[in-house]
């Protein structure tokens, strides 16, 4: 399986942060249901599509089919079951005490999701490392743009199909792109940035992000 060459046109970035920002600030991905559907959808485009990433990450690294099977496909199965297991408790509110003086007051904590996630996940897991941070996107109310490593094409392409195939890609969005992307996507206005790579890459991400 050869994949044809990962294009690194920046002006993807733009339109894709732009999309999933208006998703986020229509309010769309606050509602549990909606959070617990598309968890539910990325598991099923997991299963349906199990052999085709496990062949995408053949072609690309060399791995056996169990080994990325165990390590990663089966493992991010069972983050999703108790992510969605869990859900309604994490989100709960949460009372918390009132100081005398501020009575007959009442404080708690809120969760509140905080906007537009970027996602780089490495070349070697590239399964996990992409859609690990993607379950806590979701669960937590984001939205987020992926990129994962053109280093591993066949399944970059692989994961991208997917989302598009069964999620809501007004909220997720998975983009192609090598360093200049990287570069481009560091460097924009997100909410959070979840990095997965080297030491030396990861200075460079916290210095563009900054």
């Amino acid at each position: 399986m050869q994949a044809q060459a990962i294009k690194d046109d920046t002006s993807v970035v733009g339109p894709a942060i732009n999309k999933a920002r208006t998703t986020f600030l229509s309010g769309k991905t606050k509602s549990i249901e909606f959070r617990i559907a598309q968890l539910k959808a990325l598991k099923s485009g997991l299963q349906k599509m199990n052999q085709e990433l496990i062949d995408a990450v053949k072609a690309d690294i060399g791995r056996e089919s169990f080994v990325t099977w165990f390590s990663e496909i089966s493992i991010l199965v069972k983050e999703i079951d108790h992510t969605v297991g869990n859900l309604k408790k994490w989100t709960q509110e949460i009372v918390v005490d009132t100081p005398v003086f501020l009575g007959p007051a009442k404080s708690k904590i809120v969760p509140e999701p905080l906007g537009v996630v970027g996602i780089m996940g490495s070349w070697n897991f590239p399964l996990y490392t992409n859609l690990s941070p993607l379950i806590s996107v979701i669960a937590s109310g984001n939205c987020a743009v992926i990129k994962p490593s053109e280093i591993a094409p066949n399944t970059l392409r692989k994961i991208k199909t997917m989302i598009a195939r069964n999620m809501d890609t007004s909220a997720f969005v998975c983009i192609e792109g090598q360093v200049e992307v990287a570069k481009a996507l560091s460097s924009s206005k997100l909410d959070s940035i979840c990095f997965t790579g080297s030491s030396d890459k990861g200075r460079l991400v916290a210095q563009a992000a900054g």
